[in-house]
């Protein structure tokens, strides 16, 4: 993650621009084993399709679950 668990007025604006640029943002989720991103709350209607968050799985055999230890998304 960037770091920035706060709304972020320019975080917001930069990211809404990049959006307008078809332009995608790949953001960690955090490792705090929380419920939500470290900047979800930097997320708007208007930058909403330039975010992609990436959370970490532990493998179980055939398969893969949230790390203990990652942010969940959503």
């Amino acid at each position: 993650s960037m770091g920035n668990s706060g709304n972020s007025p320019v975080w917001i604006s930069a990211v809404t621009e990049y959006a307008r640029t078809g332009g995608l943002l790949v953001n960690a989720t955090g490792n705090d084993a929380a419920a939500n991103p470290m900047d979800y709350l930097n997320v708007t209607a208007d930058n909403r399709a330039a975010w992609l968050f990436v959370a970490a799985l532990t493998p179980n055999g055939t398969s893969y679950s949230l790390a203990s230890y990652s942010n969940q998304c959503g």
